[in-house]
């Protein structure tokens, strides 16, 4: 494996935070006490060396997949999303016109398609088996009825779900590592799982950490550290939501006027997140390039969550690395 990781940053609270700095040494102890003994809890294989921990995640097997909340909740949204998209479909074909209800297209669908996203956040490996099942092999019964889309693309996405885990090989359980730096609260995932599943990996951490029932973490966010920041081009008339967390760590924040400013802004609003809209004015357009570069400093410490212009993600970028690192252990 090539020693290289890619940084993420774990941010907590601002109210997690401030119970720990009631005495001098709060911020020692959140890092090299409370973040690690948290993913202990967790995850049984770990070793320390310096100031780096290294943790080993098992995924679930197919039996606990299938026993998941997640999965049940998935099932029961997509399997009537099924039902309604072909009551709808049969009606026209009986000559009964095309009709989609406003139930169907603002309450079943987004739930179905809200519920996949949940099932596979959570079991996010799953998404490199995925990827590997074609339309035509879950289509039989969609072949001919591309011209009936609302709903068909989430359908699709749900039976590529029940193929790879029908597929699921128990026998090559799948694990990966990260490894915890207690010096600066960064997490670090092996550039070798590729860019898209690390952020995956991320994200599933983050879940799991939210989740499990013994933390003492409180809600937290594992960002992305990156290197260069850039936005997607977007329409003239589009406005951006961009979502910052509460800045941690003094090391980190200190030294940047522009987030030590913003750091007491959401201590004084007692917020973990932020979310600041730009809407063009009238028939003028945003400024994406001084938006973007405003936001540099905060990716690059590790507090800028998204910007999103609809429900889409509109940003693209690079990982900070760490060198090294892999071969502590």
């Amino acid at each position: 494996m090539v020693d290289i990781c890619f940084k993420f940053k774990i941010n907590l609270n601002n109210e997690i935070i401030a119970k720990y700095l009631e005495n001098n040494s709060g911020w020692e102890l959140i890092r090299k006490q409370l973040i690690p003994n948290t993913f202990k809890g967790m995850f049984t294989e770990n070793k320390t060396v310096d100031t780096f921990t290294k943790f080993t995640v098992v995924q679930p097997t197919k039996k606990e997949m299938l026993a998941s909340p997640e999965f049940k909740d998935m099932s029961k949204k997509c399997e009537k999303l099924i039902k309604e998209y072909f009551s709808v479909v049969n009606k026209y074909e009986q000559n009964q016109g095309i009709l989609w209800p406003d139930n169907f297209l603002k309450k079943i669908k987004p739930l179905a398609r809200g519920s996949i996203s949940t099932f596979l956040r959570k079991f996010s490996f799953l998404k490199n088996h995925i990827d590997e099942i074609n339309d035509e092999m879950v289509n039989e019964d969609l072949r001919n009825l591309s011209q009936y889309g609302h709903g068909r693309s989430a359908i699709l996405l749900y039976k590529k779900v029940l193929e790879a885990l029908k597929n699921f090989d128990d026998s090559n359980k799948p694990t990966w590592f990260f490894i915890y730096n207690a010096e600066d609260e960064t997490i670090l995932i092996p550039e070798e799982y590729g860019v898209s599943m690390v952020k995956d990996l991320s994200e599933s951490l983050e879940d799991a950490v939210n989740s499990f029932e013994r933390s003492n973490l409180g809600k937290i966010n594992i960002l992305p550290l990156y290197s260069e920041i850039e936005f997607k081009k977007i329409r003239k008339s589009s406005a951006i939501k961009i979502t910052y967390v509460y800045p941690n760590g003094p090391k980190q924040s200190s030294d940047v006027n522009e987030i030590l400013t913003f750091k007491k802004e959401m201590q004084g609003a007692n917020a973990a997140e932020k979310t600041v809209e730009y809407v063009p004015v009238k028939e003028s357009s945003l400024d994406g390039d001084k938006i973007q570069e405003e936001t540099k400093v905060y990716a690059k410490k590790g507090y800028f969550k998204d910007a999103i212009v609809g429900k889409t993600s509109i940003v693209k970028g690079s990982f900070q690395k760490a060198f090294g690192k892999i071969g502590l252990f």
